[in-house]
């Protein structure tokens, strides 16, 4: 099951609803997501294995007005530490590390904040962040940064063989 804890305290009015709410997740076994829910659609992910954990805590503080659809406060914060991932048949693995944020502001814009994406392999390196100051938006944006380092000798042992690729 998901380690799940939630808190919550609503009151219900005509025109108006008080929520105050945390929800919780500590250290759920990505490996445990990935056989118990996402392998029933799609096989392929049984070849993976990670340490990775997910860490979400999510909040709720405040009242939603009915008649303007004006939002409480809102966010969460997503954690996944540096792990490792590995694919079977590849005899090196992948290190890779999660962080990131949400919130909505006082004109009900749901912000996003990718504080971090990092992997890591011999061979490669790259970190990715960014955020969106409008998630909801009808054409939101985003603003991405990201490093890329690559060693092509060492990252050609990642890849198959039979891909027919080499690189020295």
């Amino acid at each position: 099951g998901i380690p799940l804890s939630l808190n919550a305290n609503i009151g219900l009015g005509t025109d108006k609803t008080y929520i105050e709410a945390m929800a919780e997740i500590q250290q759920w076994e990505m490996n445990k997501v990935l056989e118990d829910y996402v392998s029933h659609f799609i096989p392929e992910v049984e070849k993976f294995e990670t340490d990775a954990t997910i860490s979400l805590i999510a909040a709720c503080f405040g009242t939603y007005d009915h008649r303007t659809g004006k939002l409480p406060s809102i966010s969460a914060a997503l954690s996944v530490p540096e792990s490792y991932l590995k694919y079977e048949g590849l005899d090196k693995e992948l290190k890779f590390m999660i962080e990131a944020n949400l919130a909505n502001d006082d004109n009900d814009r749901i912000m996003v904040d990718l504080t971090n994406l990092t992997a890591s392999a011999d061979g490669m390196e790259a970190s990715i962040s960014g955020s969106t100051p409008d998630l909801m938006n009808e054409d939101p944006s985003f603003n991405i940064n990201a490093d890329l380092a690559v060693t092509l000798d060492s990252l050609a042992r990642y890849i198959a063989e039979d891909f027919g690729i080499n690189a020295t």
